[in-house]
Formats: structure tokens, sequence, C-alpha cells
């Protein structure tokens, strides 16, 4: 594919980024003072449990010459991230979000390289629902 100067301004680049919900712990923050004798201090005050699985949300959306798309959450206790999730995240969101900032759908979509999108089943359906979007090798 090759994109002209003009081109680039049509480009929807969209991405998605993981956060945790749980604090994070700084062990180095839990200081314990007492007798000098470890064993005279209670069990409780000395270890400081962290989750091994924190939750975390998925946040997803696009920006453009045009605009930015909506931000879109996806709650990973409900959903795994695989090509599926992502492809119902295109159909319901992303990509008419993409029209609404290209109502002419003049837009060329563009995306990462995460296996969710570079799956069999996620170029297919851009190949059928898009005009234009930049494949994983281009």
């Amino acid at each position: 594919m090759v994109l002209t100067q003009g081109d680039r301004a049509s480009i929807v680049f969209t991405d998605e980024k993981d956060y945790s919900l749980d604090i994070t712990k700084n062990r180095q923050n839990y200081r314990v003072y007492g007798p000098s004798k470890k064993a005279d201090i209670a069990p409780n005050r000395l270890y400081h449990e962290s989750s091994r699985f924190s939750k975390k949300n998925v946040v997803s959306a696009g920006v453009s010459g045009q605009g930015k798309t909506n931000i879109h959450f996806i709650d990973t206790q409900r959903a795994k991230v695989n090509s599926e999730t992502y492809i119902n995240l295109l159909h319901k969101h992303l990509l008419p979000d993409c029209r609404t900032l290209y109502p002419q759908n003049n837009y060329v979509f563009q995306q990462d390289g995460a296996p969710s999108h570079t799956s069999r089943a996620s170029p297919d359906y851009l190949t059928e629902n898009t005009n234009q979007f930049i494949k994983k090798d281009e």
C-alpha cells in the first residue's frame, strides 16, 4: 500500500492499553520497628500480601487528523481479549466511531500487531467492513 501526503490525514490509529485496578505496593514502604528480636513481632505486621492476578480493564481508543474516537472499556474479568472480542469491539464501537469522524467513509484504519488484531478473523472482518486498512506487513 502506498500512502500519499493527503492519505496521512485520514489514518485512524487505534490501540488498547490495559490498566490494573489494584494499587501497586512498594514493600520498601512497610517498615516495622520493634524489639530487637524479629520473633517478638506479630506475624501479621511482617507479611504483606499482594495479589498475583490483579483485576484489570482494557481501554481502547483511536486518533486521527479529524479527531479522536470515543474511549471504550473491555472488562477482562468477563471477556478475554481475543479476536472474537476485538471484532465485537470493531463492529459495535471503533468502526462506527471512524464513520462518524469520516462520514464519506474515506479513512484508512490502522492498528498495531497484537495477536487479536493479526489473527485470521480480524483482517478478514476489516477487509469486508472498511474501504482501506493497513495490513500487518505493510
